[in-house]
């Protein structure tokens, strides 16, 4: 039963139930701006478009990456939304793609954490308006981000715990610092929850992201260039009680990425 508990209380940041509201939250967030992360997708279910169950990001061609436990169902119950500034309305430069295949990581377990990586082929090319930039690329594990590290989160929904945001208002961002795995790690020791290799933590009280977010990606900028550092994962009641956002590190799957991408 104490084991039964603990992953209810791990998975507050991902899908818990099929009739919970999802969607990606922002905590202590500003308005992004039309041209800012806008490599950024919404995956939504089919029986309701406007409700946004995860965050993805663009990685190439008609490929996206997002969590592996945003999808409890089929491929065909999702599709995605490129270009969404606001929940309430489709803009014109705004697509939506159905699914064709969603590959889950092989040692991905839902009862577990970790390896909480999915990659999802839309059923077309994807066709990127206002693209100012390179998309991120996919982080090589060379550079060692730290609490200074300018790390962002973007999505939409809740602006507090209990506060939904504004249907008129613009998808979020806030800025995140890098947590030591050390330190994380010892936010979660009571809750036996392990903080692995292939794991990285950001987050402060009062910034970052909450229920509904599962998906969202970290994303750092270092020398002129944004990297796609993370993919949210879990984490315990928004951060508010001191402990960081976990998210997939998404260096030590690039191999994976790159394998499904090249030979799928």
């Amino acid at each position: 039963m104490a084991g039964v508990k603990l992953l209810m209380l791990v998975l507050l940041l991902g899908a818990i139930t099929e009739s919970s509201q999802f969607g990606s939250k922002i905590i202590g967030g500003k308005d992004v701006t039309i041209n800012d992360f806008n490599w950024m997708a919404a995956v939504v279910l089919h029986s309701s478009p406007k409700t946004i169950r995860c965050g993805a990001v663009f990685l190439k061609g008609n490929w996206l990456l997002s969590a592996a436990h945003c999808f409890p169902r089929s491929k065909n119950a999702y599709k995605v939304r490129i270009g969404v500034r606001r929940l309430h309305d489709n803009s014109l430069k705004e697509d939506e793609y159905n699914i064709s295949s969603i590959v889950f990581h092989p040692q991905y377990n839902r009862k577990e954490q970790g390896n909480d990586l999915a990659l999802i082929k839309t059923d077309r090319p994807i066709r990127m308006y206002n693209l100012v930039g390179p998309v991120p690329g996919v982080d090589d594990g060379s550079y060692e981000w730290n609490s200074g590290s300018p790390c962002y989160v973007a999505g939409w929904g809740n602006t507090q715990e209990t506060v939904s945001l504004d249907i008129y208002r613009p998808m979020q961002e806030v800025r995140v610092p890098i947590v030591d795995r050390q330190v994380c790690q010892s936010k979660y020791a009571r809750q036996r929850i392990q903080i692995k290799h292939g794991m990285i933590c950001a987050g402060q009280p009062g910034k970052g992201v909450c229920l509904g977010d599962s998906g969202d990606s970290l994303m750092c900028f270092h020398d002129n260039k944004w990297s796609l550092v993370g993919v949210v994962s879990f984490g315990i009641r928004c951060g508010q009680t001191g402990f960081p956002s976990v998210y997939t590190r998404v260096s030590s799957y690039r191999k994976f990425i790159h394998d499904i991408i090249r030979n799928y």
